[in-house]
């Protein structure tokens, strides 16, 4: 154990934005713990209402005297500083903690797993719960994502293990201090935070520092700047990856549209075949980190394999919304131009049809940053449609929007249409589609609504039967 902060203190635990994915991964080991929970969010939607049905107060509205009777007030980055309520938390002299401190706070006294990197982080975190909860470990798990096997993105278990996601971002994680690291990759991102992708590395090997004493560092041998990593000492490291000298290393990669295959290699030894239901190389990546922490448990490969063989996925990663008249609709939350390129290698992969991109860019910052990398992102697509930009956190950047990734789009000779507006984007849709073609919306604001209202109007207008999820 490795104790940082205490809340012998607190009663009441107000969470501003309680409804983000991140947030709201708390409430259930919050209840589990006998604290009282209440928060706001704008948002009503399918997560608020499994909120609601906790014994919690949500209120819709960010006001200064709903947190009138807190003792603690917990937000995430993506909360404003001048949000009133934690303005008024402030002026009334009540403690004011990020997300991930609150986090720390819960896995304190678990053995923790935490998972970092650029990408791929909300997927390998619920690989290795559904691993544990497969072979009997019963953990608590906090999740970036709806998994469907919990159908949640929390769960609160009664084994000693705890898995969560680590979020460089903003450098919170630091506040994590597991018994192992998982660092999928490093990647130039979050440059609205970091200068570069030096200070990204360096941030990296400070949280590496906070590894607790003879734990485990799992890292990819494929990504060049995980290589460069600086390791503590007394920690064990274990790699994987496709990479030749990779500890867990994949061989004889396969997929086809039913599932991804591969032959593993442990430290040397061929161990057998992993299988799983995902498309694309970053998938079966993701598989093998996963792999290596049930190596680290000391787990046979076959337990392995068998329990990562009934993996579906989780919410907005590759998921498929729905078949409608032979037109597939599939939705990523892919939002940097890695992510993308993954996720159009897949669907390649799984796919000899038609696809049709939609994205919408996250961020002012990230867009005109790596306004070059998207541009050269979107090969594989037949067509892409760009739409403007979700700010999220973000105040406008004048000058930049959807357009400024076509102009790069276009020098790369890929078909690309510019509709500002989200809302037309589904009519646009229904009159160029074609029975066999698969869409794909792409990002991490709010653009899997497109896909949505595209397979409710083509229904509507269209008739017949459809497979919707």
């Amino acid at each position: 154990m490795n104790r940082t902060d205490t809340l012998n203190h607190i009663r009441h635990i107000y969470l501003v934005g309680i409804a983000g994915v991140g947030v709201s991964a708390l409430v259930p080991a919050l209840l589990d713990r006998g604290f009282i929970v209440s928060g706001s969010d704008p948002a009503r939607n399918e997560l608020t209402a499994r909120l609601e049905s906790l014994p919690i107060q949500i209120d819709h509205e960010h006001r200064p005297e709903n947190i009138s009777d807190a003792s603690l007030v917990v937000a995430s980055s993506a909360i404003p500083a001048e949000n009133p309520e934690i303005l008024a938390a402030r002026s009334r002299g009540i403690p004011v903690w990020p997300r991930a401190r609150l986090l720390a706070y819960l896995l304190q006294d678990s053995r923790g797993i935490v998972v970092a990197g650029a990408h791929g982080k909300t997927t390998v975190t619920a690989m290795i719960t559904q691993l544990l909860l497969e072979t009997g470990f019963d953990p608590t798990a906090f999740i970036g994502g709806d998994c469907a096997f919990l159908e949640s993105n929390a769960r609160v278990g009664k084994g000693e293990w705890a898995v969560a996601e680590g979020d460089e971002s903003d450098g919170s994680f630091l506040y994590l201090k597991p018994e192992i690291a998982v660092i999928n990759n490093i990647d130039a991102d979050h440059l609205d935070f970091y200068p570069d992708i030096h200070a990204i590395v360096e941030r990296f090997t400070t949280f590496l520092a906070g590894v607790r004493e003879n734990g485990w560092i799992i890292h990819s041998a494929d990504c060049e700047h995980t290589r460069t990593m600086c390791i503590p000492a007394n920690r064990r490291v274990l790699t994987y990856g496709f990479s030749t000298g990779a500890d867990v290393q994949a061989l004889n990669y396969i997929s086809d549209e039913v599932e991804s295959r591969c032959d593993v290699r442990i430290q040397g030894t061929m161990q057998g075949k992993l299988r799983h239901s995902l498309s694309g190389r970053a998938n079966m990546h993701n598989a093998l980190a996963a792999v290596s922490v049930g190596i680290t448990l000391g787990l046979p490969f076959e337990q392995i394999a068998d329990a990562l063989r009934k993996f579906i996925g989780v919410k907005r990663r590759m998921q498929q919304k729905g078949v409608m008249h032979g037109i597939t609709v599939i939705d990523d939350y892919a939002h940097h131009p890695t992510e993308i390129l993954a996720a159009i290698e897949a669907l390649r992969e799984r796919y000899s049809r038609r696809l049709i991109g939609i994205f919408q860019p996250h961020l002012y910052s990230r867009t005109i940053k790596l306004r070059e990398e998207f541009g050269r992102a979107f090969t594989g697509l037949d067509l892409l449609v760009l739409t403007d930009i979700y700010p999220a956190r973000e105040k406008p950047i004048p000058g930049v929007s959807g357009e400024t990734v076509m102009a790069s789009v276009r020098k790369n000779r890929i078909p690309v249409v510019y509709i500002p507006k989200p809302d037309e984007i589904p009519v646009f849709l229904e009159n160029i589609t074609q029975e066999g073609d698969v869409v794909i919306t792409i990002g991490a604001g709010d653009v899997w609504k497109i896909g949505e209202q595209f397979l409710q109007i083509t229904n509507e207008r269209k008739g017949g039967k459809s497979d919707v999820a």
